[in-house]
């Protein structure tokens, strides 16, 4: 049905811009194509994909993973052999259960079924990345590309890959690939801002970073970094109370990413801490996190992360 596949393709073109504003009208698109045919399991795949990826790298939706996972076995019940929902279904394994061999068997399962699937090639990157192989990763990160090389979800995080391993120059090589898809995509935002920052122009990421999350809130950390790494220490802490207030699992993560930028230490344990215990989605790749890189000798820093 054209109109539905129309409604399909918008609702993930929306969804995938991972702004408040995308993200309600791709939803909107989505209960369209319910609407024209509620036994046609592509809606609930493309729910599934849309809230999976939203519950990973933003925090604009709260109860994202669970109802990724929920879309997923609605999509299943109609179709048993539909690869991407085992893709969605190892996002929980993954990154939040912390189960990898449980991940590993749903990716393997997907590719299988399809092995030019973009997204599991995304998440089996992160899975190498978390077994300290970053040649396999980013080669699982290249295919991805490869495979849907006008969806700025897989160069954006390519681009954040190289950040997370503290490499700042591949980054901002690469980055640019993601912008011209998508010059304001938060994600590729955040990651030039974060390399700026890191190789000392601190103006400049300070600018990228506030005019990023004006477009879309969820990496706070970017500009709290950049504040602290440019001396401006009460503006970073400004930035930390915000995110205190706003509270959630996700900005764990950003507050230890800041503290650590301002050197101190045992408040960025305290947060890293804090994320592990609340199972934050980033907390099995701390270990090789570059920002973190000051802590790795501290054994207190060892302690938590060896917890996972």
């Amino acid at each position: 049905n054209p109109a539905l596949l129309e409604a399909i393709y918008k609702g993930r073109f929306y969804m995938n811009q991972l702004t408040p504003e995308g993200f309600e009208l791709g939803i909107k698109f989505y209960d369209d194509a319910i609407a024209i045919d509620s036994s046609d399991p592509l809606p609930y795949l493309g729910l599934a994909h849309g809230y999976s990826l939203a519950g990973h790298v933003s925090g604009i939706v709260p109860n994202a993973a669970e109802l990724a996972v929920e879309n997923a076995h609605k999509a299943l019940a109609i179709d048993s052999t539909l690869a991407e929902a085992y893709v969605v279904l190892s996002s929980g394994p993954l990154y939040t259960e912390w189960d990898f061999a449980k991940a590993e068997r749903y990716l393997r399962r997907a590719l299988e079924l399809n092995q030019n699937i973009a997204m599991a090639h995304y998440h089996y990157g992160w899975y190498w990345l978390a077994a300290g192989n970053l040649e396999k990763a980013i080669a699982e990160f290249e295919i991805s590309k490869e495979i849907d090389p006008v969806d700025v979800t897989y160069s954006a995080n390519l681009a954040a890959a190289f950040v997370w391993v503290g490499q700042y120059e591949k980054c901002l090589e690469e980055v640019e690939n993601a912008l011209r898809l998508n010059p304001v995509y938060p994600i590729a935002v955040w990651a030039k801002g974060m390399a700026i920052s890191k190789l000392g122009r601190s103006d400049e990421a300070i600018e990228i970073h506030e005019k990023g999350i004006a477009v879309s809130p969820g990496f706070e950390n970017g500009l709290g970094t950049a504040y602290a790494l440019a001396g401006q220490s009460e503006k970073a802490l400004g930035v930390i109370a915000g995110l205190e207030e706003l509270g959630g699992t996700w900005y764990t993560w950003a507050i230890a990413d800041i503290f650590s930028a301002l050197s101190e230490y045992d408040s960025a344990i305290y947060w890293i801490e804090e994320a592990i215990d609340r199972r934050h989605d980033f907390a099995p790749w701390f270990k090789v996190y570059a920002p973190y890189e000051p802590l790795y000798q501290d054994p207190r820093f060892q302690e938590v992360v060896n917890r996972i």
